[in-house]
């Protein structure tokens, strides 16, 4: 492209990005080329670019696990009816070989199995052989002295509903034993459960840890309540201060301090604030 710049001053052409006149000398600024410019994306558009590719794996995502659940849930059921097809054909041979056993005399083999049936596929047991089995078990132990063998079966049949036909005067008495046992051990976890209810509820009323200051290990719910409840505030020096620790459903501190009392009299305390959900209920004395 021909160069039509010309000086202001003599009229002389000047050469492309000359800051002097050839000519004349005349001084003036140089006329560069701007730069070409190239369009930009607008800012709204790249950020829907950048946000389009966390949708879409989202959603691909969520479409995963659709179609997959109902997969994995057939595949589940379909090992489960396995196993179970399995284990009643297992307890169904495991039968058959016992009552063989015991009807060709060996009493104590077939015993064996049968404990082993009751333990482990009592469900795979009809009513009425469960009856036979457990009344076999339980009548061979205690005709072996095996006391603590038919106890066992014993709380297996009360505890499943099992009918129990023994007819030992030994049975009567481990039946009503056991019986006694399993309903103290009934009242006992019962206990335990009210118990731990009655904590979750107290740890819920109690709330979290009280915060201790790191300057001087006070702890501020217990300063904001003896400013609000001292004669005069401004008098109170502390001396000691406990952590924060459990106390009868409380969080409690245990802080000394001096501070004047209605007669002008700067008196020492020791007490004792209890502390539920981060605010003082209650201040006592401390006893030791």
């Amino acid at each position: 492209m021909e160069n039509d710049r010309r000086c202001s001053e003599c009229g002389h052409p000047i050469p492309e990005g000359s800051a002097y006149c050839p000519d004349c000398g005349s001084k003036f600024e140089p006329d560069f080329a701007a730069p070409p410019s190239y369009p930009r994306t607008p800012p709204g558009e790249q950020k829907r670019t950048r946000g389009r590719l966390p949708i879409f794996i989202a959603i691909g995502c969520l479409g995963l696990v659709v179609v997959s659940c109902p997969v994995c849930c057939i595949v589940f059921y379909g090992i489960g009816s396995a196993i179970e097809k399995a284990e009643k054909k297992e307890a169904a041979e495991k039968i058959g070989k016992a009552e063989s056993l015991w009807n060709g005399g060996e009493k104590a083999a077939a015993v064996e199995i049968y404990k082993d049936l009751l333990k482990n596929y009592f469900r795979h047991v009809d009513d009425d052989k469960r009856r036979a089995l457990l009344s076999r078990v339980i009548e061979f132990d205690i005709e072996n002295g095996n006391e603590g063998s038919a106890r066992n079966f014993i709380r297996i049949g009360i505890e499943r509903n099992a009918r129990i036909e023994v007819k030992r005067e030994e049975f009567s008495r481990l039946f009503e034993e056991v019986k006694e046992e399993i309903r103290l051990e009934e009242e006992e976890r019962a206990r335990q459960a009210e118990l731990r209810r009655q904590q979750r509820a107290s740890e819920k009323a109690k709330g979290r840890k009280p915060k201790v200051s790191e300057w001087d290990g006070s702890t501020p719910c217990v300063k904001d309540y003896l400013k609000g409840h001292l004669h005069d505030p401004g008098s109170v020096k502390y001396e000691f201060w406990s952590e924060p620790f459990e106390h009868d459903g409380y969080w409690a501190v245990r802080v000394k301090y001096r501070a004047k009392n209605r007669l002008g009299a700067l008196v020492l305390e020791d007490k004792l604030a209890l502390i539920q959900d981060g605010v003082v209920v209650q201040m006592i004395d401390y006893g030791g």
